[in-house]
């Protein structure tokens, strides 16, 4: 399966594609993020004059430009790239497996009762999941206690948004956050792996297999195993892909990976990302696609690329998996057989050397 795997473009090219960036954004935080310019103020010719101020165009020198407050886009979007591909990861993981055991369980055992626990399910696909994990989420993403206080008009300003609750450290506002869209999935999750483990044991192999006195965990390990970790996987990559989109609706929402940090001064309020994570980007910069769209454009760029490259791991993984099912077509050899005259004169041979032998 892996050797099928690396043979198909598709698949190479998505996951070259995840594994440097994750790699490469791993690599600048731990060692290069302390030695490089990351804000980019005022330029200056040789006589001290200005020559530019932020927030600048892409280039070169700036692949994403920079922000009004200069700070280089391409390194943030850089640092925030293991925390949003991690965290998508790692949610999916949770689904796929804590689904992956109820809906076996529930293909198993339970098979009897699918008709009304399917109905249950079902109801779950309905329910918009960004606007439900919103309302869970809202009251403990928001950091109301870290706020930037400018005189007392802010502090007024800040008592009327109701600047109180209790407080949640970054570790773990993200571990309440991969709970939460975690559960939410599992029912969806659960119907679609105890379909595919169903179809499966419907097989008339399966019905040998009990014939012959095959248990239950032998028919598991044995025949059910083998055609259901190549569909798990796809599903697992197709839960990454949907974790993406809830965390960018999310952001939207100001609702950022690791808590939203809510801002106050004369100018209004303004919401920051805990962590350079794409969404909390997103989120951060939405209004400013009107007067710099480089700035919002340059997470919802990486967002594109980063889906993109998942949807070509996952079609590689179904062609892959595709010519491992499915037997290539071979050659057919046709049997020549003797014509009348040949077996004619193969008999009166025959004959002939019974005439001399008697």
């Amino acid at each position: 399966m892996v050797g099928a795997l690396l043979k198909n473009w598709l698949f190479m090219a998505g996951f070259s594609f995840l594994f440097l960036l994750f790699t490469a954004s791993v690599i600048y935080s731990l060692f290069i993020k302390d030695h490089v310019t990351l804000q980019v103020l005022l330029r200056l010719d040789s006589e001290a004059h200005i020559i530019g101020r932020p927030p600048y165009f892409p280039s070169l020198k700036l692949p994403f430009g920079t922000d009004p407050k200069g700070y280089n886009m391409f390194y943030k979007i850089l640092d925030g790239a293991k925390i949003t591909i991690g965290f998508a990861i790692a949610v999916a993981l949770l689904r796929s497996v804590i689904a992956g055991v109820i809906g076996i369980v529930k293909a198993f055992y339970f098979k009897c009762s699918n008709s009304e626990v399917s109905r249950l399910f079902d109801a779950f696909r309905f329910v918009p999941m960004t606007l439900l994990a919103y309302f869970i989420l809202q009251p403990v993403a928001f950091d109301w206690d870290k706020y930037v206080p400018v005189g007392i008009l802010s502090q007024e300003i800040s008592k009327s948004f109701g600047v109180s609750g209790v407080k949640f450290s970054y570790g773990e506002t993200v571990v309440f956050e991969m709970i939460i869209l975690t559960v939410i999935a599992i029912p969806t999750v659960t119907k679609v792996i105890a379909s595919e483990t169903g179809e499966i044991l419907d097989r008339e192999f399966i019905e040998g297999a009990k014939i012959i006195g095959g248990g239950r965990f032998h028919i598991f390990w044995r025949h059910v195993c083998p055609h259901l970790w190549p569909r798990l996987l796809i599903i697992y990559i197709r839960e990454v892909i949907q974790v993406l989109l809830v965390v960018m609706h999310l952001g939207l929402l100001k609702v950022f990976i690791g808590g939203t940090i809510i801002k106050i001064s004369f100018q209004g309020v303004s919401f920051d990302t805990a962590s350079n994570e794409w969404a909390g980007m997103i989120g951060h910069y939405f209004d400013l696609l009107g007067p710099v769209p480089w700035v919002p454009f340059a997470p919802i760029f990486m967002f594109m690329l980063t889906i993109l490259s998942l949807n070509f791991i996952m079609e590689g993984m179904k062609q892959a998996f595709t010519q491992l099912t499915v037997p290539q077509n071979k050659p057919v050899t046709v049997e020549k057989h003797p014509t009348s005259q040949q077996k004619k004169m193969s008999f009166d041979f025959i004959r002939k050397k019974e005439r001399v032998d008697s």
